[in-house]
């Protein structure tokens, strides 16, 4: 137990995953060269509705699964437990979290070190071939770069 638990703060830190986050699991699958990590928020914590920021509690939560940097030949994925809240004005919305940008299915870090290569590479065929991605998926998180104010 004593493992799991330095394994989880191990990543816990690797990734600067900080309070009300938390990693909750880490799970290598060898065959399919694969890891996913587990991150859950404080079920405590107050939330403040995303648009008129009264303070409400968690209503229930949805996962998101993001895909991440890989960790030693790993292809990563982020399995988030997203919390969602009820406003008694504004009805049930999910939260923002701080791994991924709102509608995308990557992880900030990862859609990072795409920009970074698509600059030094200029070629999206290239940058999706590295990346184990299609040439859309590419070319989406550089259109949401590029839409950013």
């Amino acid at each position: 137990m004593a493992t799991v638990h330095k394994t989880n703060q191990l990543y816990q830190e690797i990734m600067g995953v900080e309070a009300p986050w938390e990693v909750t699991g880490v799970t290598m699958d060898k065959e399919a060269g694969k890891l996913t990590i587990r991150i859950e928020h404080d079920q405590e914590i107050i939330l403040p509705c995303p648009i008129c920021g009264q303070n409400t509690r968690r209503y229930d939560h949805r996962v998101r699964v993001l895909r991440h940097l890989d960790t030693c030949q790993y292809e990563t994925s982020l399995i988030v437990n997203v919390p969602r809240i009820e406003c008694k004005s504004d009805k049930v919305h999910q939260i923002e979290i701080p791994f991924a940008e709102k509608h995308s299915r990557f992880s900030r870090k990862f859609e990072a070190a795409i920009l970074e290569s698509l600059i030094r590479n200029k070629s999206v065929s290239k940058v999706a071939e590295n990346f184990k991605l299609s040439w859309e998926e590419v070319n989406g998180i550089m259109q949401r770069e590029k839409s950013k104010p």
